[in-house]
């Protein structure tokens, strides 16, 4: 079986830009959630976010480009070259052993937000051809593809919340195939918008705790009132360890299991008794060749909702 390293992270989030500032701003505790300031809340009920308020697009993409592009698709391309210059990866840009598979919940949201005030405000004769393109999305996978030139397998993936981990797992097992030598592999949504907070909202997740947004999102605590929309975009570069090696790359760590599952329970609840959560971690552990018991940290999705906390709690 052919194992898979990670070699390379790029983060562009709340906490910071680029893994090294990301992890000191996890490590000092540091907020990330304050009011918003990428539009104009009024009074909504909801007014404050976790925007990536020191993310500059231009620091990484062409400023022509800038203007085209979703804010979601920026986030990514901009944590993609983070990643691949953390593995210190050359691609030649016509490589069919590199890939890429990444993930959004939503798509390109300012795109399509803005083509229809367009269609609106001045007619259908005035969207843009691109407003397609860019708001689907593919649009992540398919950018990073044509920017770097990677003609591997290039895949995107929705799976909500858990689209990204989807995306590391699926390129994972590219690699492991044999199909691929390296993947990029992430995530990326930009939902601090007015119709997606108005939007969760109506579903009873989001927290009103605007004037304390420090301490808004209390996942697994007893008042708990929901968690906070926010920013960025992830990537992790996966590589077969042997081609790790042989390069002379610095391996971070092992992709050692992957599992996912369903509970074909409910839209938007999870089954409370947790039982297909607790099968996707025994697939990733038998995946691994481990056992439970060998588990030292578990990355929790901790949504901070009155149904799914104590779900998460059970399978775990």
């Amino acid at each position: 079986m052919r194992r898979v390293v990670v070699t390379g992270i790029g983060l562009v989030c709340p906490l910071g830009i680029g893994r090294e500032s990301a992890w000191a701003g996890v490590v000092a505790g540091t907020p990330c959630a304050a009011p918003i300031t990428l539009f104009d809340p009024g009074e909504s009920a909801v007014r404050i976010a976790c925007e990536a308020t020191g993310f500059e697009p231009t620091d990484f993409v062409d400023r022509r480009v800038v203007r085209r592009q979703d804010r979601m698709t920026l986030l990514a391309l901009a944590s993609a070259t983070l990643g691949i210059d953390d593995a210190g990866l050359t691609v030649d840009g016509d490589d069919e052993r590199v890939g890429c598979v990444f993930a959004s919940g939503t798509g390109g949201n300012g795109v399509r937000d803005e083509n229809h005030r367009t269609l609106l405000e001045r007619g259908p004769d005035r969207i843009s051809p691109f407003a397609i393109p860019y708001s689907m999305a593919n649009i992540c996978s398919a950018q990073i593809s044509m920017d770097r030139g990677l003609r591997g397998p290039v895949i995107s993936v929705n799976t909500a919340c858990a689209a990204g981990a989807d995306a590391v797992g699926l390129a994972s097992r590219i690699i492991r195939r044999g199909d691929a030598d390296v993947m990029v592999a992430g995530g990326a949504d930009a939902m601090v918008t007015p119709f997606w907070i108005a939007a969760f909202d109506a579903l009873g997740v989001l927290s009103h705790r605007n004037d304390t947004p420090e301490s808004a999102s209390r996942p697994f605590d007893t008042e708990r009132d929901g968690f906070l929309m926010g920013e960025a975009g992830a990537t992790l570069i996966l590589e077969e360890y042997e081609h790790a090696v042989g390069r002379g790359a610095t391996i971070i760590c092992e992709l050692a299991g992957y599992g996912a599952s369903a509970d074909a329970h409910h839209l938007t609840d999870p089954d409370p008794t947790g039982e297909a959560q607790a099968r996707a971690m025994r697939a990733a552990i038998d995946d691994a060749g481990l056992s439970a018991d060998t588990i030292d940290y578990v990355n929790a999705h901790g949504g901070a909702s009155q149904p799914g906390d104590p779900s998460e709690v059970t399978a775990i």
